[in-house]
């Protein structure tokens, strides 16, 4: 079976059980040479321990007696982790708010308030340094972002 044939596989699996937990698929990994599934999940308020155990028990369970289980010996599900680019359109939809980094195609990078995201676009909001002015608005298709991670600060 081919690597894209494993991942639909897989994502046709999930869809119900993360509808069920209100939750959306961001990645699926797969390494032959291991025989390991990674599967990255979220929600909107976050992804639990208990929810990734629970998704990782379902899988193991659905696998066993599938026509790819025998390619999985080892399934790890996990958050996408908060250092990780964004892979789906949910994640820019669930840290609207949040301070970002975009990196662009052209390798600019746009720093800022993310405000808007949809199937086409994202809208950064970025202040001035002048008192008082209003924010700038930077809307970016996502035809031109190379990557999208949050700005941590401590």
């Amino acid at each position: 079976m081919s690597l894209p044939d494993i991942r639909r596989y897989v994502e046709d699996l999930l869809e119900g059980k993360l509808i069920e937990m209100d939750a959306f698929l961001v990645d699926i990994e797969y390494m032959p040479e291991s025989s390991a599934l990674f599967v990255a999940i979220d929600t909107d308020a976050g992804v639990t321990v208990d929810q990734c155990a629970d998704v990782a028990r379902f899988l193991r369970d659905r696998l066993e007696e599938s026509p790819i289980g025998e390619y999985i010996q080892h399934i790890q599900v996990s958050s996408p982790g908060l250092d990780k680019p964004f892979k789906v359109l949910r994640q820019y939809v669930k840290n609207v708010g949040r301070e970002v980094r975009v990196e662009l195609v052209d390798n600019q990078v746009i720093e800022g308030i993310l405000l808007y995201a949809d199937r086409e676009k994202i809208v950064i909001g970025q202040q001035s340094v002048a008192k008082g002015s209003e924010m700038q608005q930077t809307e970016i298709p996502f035809v031109k972002i190379k990557q999208t991670k949050l700005v941590l600060r401590f």
